[in-house]
């Protein structure tokens, strides 16, 4: 089949008109069992896995396509765009049954979507003739290699990965070294040249994004690791599939201890982040905040609005610029009266103080994040997998002084805020551990 005679048939089955990038990469799914596609963000991923799933179960009567996706919410999302694209469509006639994640066709083959989660154990020991992972750079090559990849092997099945690109894991590999995948990658310039994107929606999303996110997901572009200071393998393998804690739910586990790590607004007119662990085995995220243009006075009611939800055994805050004042204010009123020295670094933690302020230094940063770098690296620490936190992990750059030390920064453009506030909460698990840290 030629690309004008597909052009023709996805117009007359589904009344889209694709776009030259899409008939290319759709075409290569038709004629080969390896396909890895490259994708910047936005530009109709969604539409050509619908299409591609409908054709390819009407190529397999009885048969299975399974769709994949990192998480549950992703799976039903993704689903619920491919119910859309057929049931509008002239091709729902083929369809015999919908539920909420699986189609049936009249000739017997199910498309299906499921999440993988943190370990794929919920979808092990399925068989497909044709197998989509969909955000395929944000599964584990574990789950790739050891779930998902058995998947096609009684079938001799095709395996489709369409993706931003997202560390150097089985997707990069796909697309960089192995020959058996067919390759596409298609950037904005690709979304720009068919009049998807505009110039100016291009240049605005390049304002407000660092230069790590605008070169994934709106480039394409896999990024080495080689000045990071956190390695992209560590950064994914503390990354897990589970909710956070809305700020409104009252579900917090009486039975738990909570510490909160805050990066506060440097001039008191800028972005704050307040960040919760639940401690435990491992310590576990709970609870990202961000509060946008917040004064001092906003900071220091929204900690006590949080401590009055969560009771902190620890407020860990960066007391770098306008920190200090909220740090003042809050030891006065929450240290049981004990008012902390504003200016110490507070390695001698005393049991009663809840309030503990750190000075952002080249020396004391080093500590501070090889704390957090200890806790990712022992397993004793785990996060969601939400995209700003570690899009900033990834971004974390390091570089070595002239007297020794390690300066520990983001990239030009970009941010640490995220980054920061889980520094600083997990210095406040240091309490438990004394005889390690602080003997």
């Amino acid at each position: 089949m030629v690309k004008y005679d597909l052009k023709a048939v996805v117009k007359s089955m589904f009344g889209y008109d694709l776009y030259t990038y899409q008939l290319k990469f759709l075409l290569d799914c038709m004629n080969h069992q390896r396909v890895v596609g490259a994708f910047c963000r936005q530009t109709g991923k969604s539409l050509t896995i619908s299409i591609l799933a409908m054709i390819e179960a009407l190529k397999n009567p009885g048969g299975h396509i399974i769709i994949v996706a990192p998480t549950d919410r992703q799976a039903g999302e993704l689903f619920e765009k491919i119910k859309l694209h057929v049931q509008n469509a002239p091709v729902a006639s083929v369809v015999r049954s919908f539920t909420q994640r699986e189609m049936l066709l009249k000739n017997m083959c199910r498309i299906s979507a499921f999440p993988c989660g943190d370990d794929g154990t919920n979808i092990r020991g399925m068989t497909a003739n044709v197998l989509i992972i969909e955000e395929a750079a944000f599964v584990k090559d574990s789950i790739v290699n050891q779930v998902l990849l058995p998947f096609v092997a009684s079938t001799d099945g095709k395996i489709i990965k369409i993706s931003t690109p997202f560390g150097m894991n089985h997707f990069y590999k796909s697309f960089q070294e192995d020959t058996n995948y067919k390759a596409h990658r298609y950037t904005w310039e690709d979304a720009v040249r068919v009049g998807h994107f505009t110039e100016e929606f291009v240049e605005e999303q390049r304002m407000q994004c660092s230069s790590l996110e605008f070169r994934t997901e709106y480039e394409a572009e896999f990024i080495q690791d080689e000045d990071a200071y956190f390695p992209h393998g560590l950064i994914e393998s503390c990354a897990m599939d589970y909710p956070l804690l809305e700020e409104t739910s009252s579900v917090v586990n009486a039975s738990s201890s909570y510490v909160l790590g805050c990066d506060l607004a440097r001039m008191g007119q800028d972005s704050s982040v307040f960040l919760v662990i639940e401690r435990g085995s491992p310590n576990r995220v709970v609870f990202i905040k961000e509060l946008k243009k917040n004064t001092m006075d906003q900071a220091i009611d929204y900690i006590k609005f949080l401590h009055n939800k969560f009771r902190f055994k620890k407020i860990v805050c960066d007391q770098t610029g306008l920190g200090a004042g909220v740090v003042d204010v809050l030891s006065r009123d929450l240290n049981r009266g004990v008012k902390i020295k504003p200016t110490s670094y507070n390695q001698n933690l005393k049991d009663n103080d809840v309030v503990i302020g750190l000075n952002f230094t080249v020396k004391t940063k080093e500590d501070i994040f090889s704390n957090l770098k200890l806790h990712m690296e022992k397993h004793t620490l785990e996060y969601p997998k939400f995209k700003p936190l570690i899009y900033q992990l990834k971004d974390f750059r390091y570089e070595i002084t002239a007297s020794g030390h390690l300066k520990l920064h983001h990239s030009e453009g970009g941010h640490d805020d995220f980054v920061d506030a889980l520094a600083c909460a997990a210095h406040g698990l240091r309490q438990r551990e004394a005889s390690i840290f602080f003997a």
